[in-house]
């Protein structure tokens, strides 16, 4: 099970953010050596469940990750810096590792993606 996280401009459209690869959804390409992860440019993550404690324990001790849902990106920079300061944004060789490191990996995309888009709106399904 998963979440899936968007950022969303006043037309409900993804907003463009700077290519990433994370998440539990990453497209591949075949190259001569085999194949590559191919960097993404929309503000959509998929995010394992498997990381949920930290999220309640950093991000909302109620909703988690949901706490995002529906709220504009300029109100959440101040919970998701919180958050990011105790947890590192190292990620684990393992994606389905429920670690701090992955956790805090997921949250630094996302507040980095509010910081750039303060006026969209968080969608989490």
């Amino acid at each position: 099970m998963s979440w899936w996280i968007y950022l969303e401009d006043e037309s409900k459209n993804l907003v463009d953010v700077p290519d990433f690869i994370a998440g539990g959804i990453v497209q591949a390409r075949l190259t001569s050596i085999g194949l590559a992860p191919v960097p993404n440019s929309k503000a959509e993550l998929n995010v394992t469940y498997d990381y949920s404690r930290y999220f309640y324990q950093y991000l909302d001790p109620v909703d988690g990750l949901r706490w995002l849902d529906g709220k504009r990106a300029v109100d959440t920079i101040t919970q998701l810096t919180s958050a990011c300061r105790y947890l590192p944004d190292e990620r684990d060789g393992d994606y389905w590792a429920s670690t701090p490191g992955n956790a805090g990996n997921v949250l630094a995309v996302l507040l980095e993606w509010a910081k750039l888009y303060p006026n969209a709106v968080w969608r989490v399904c």
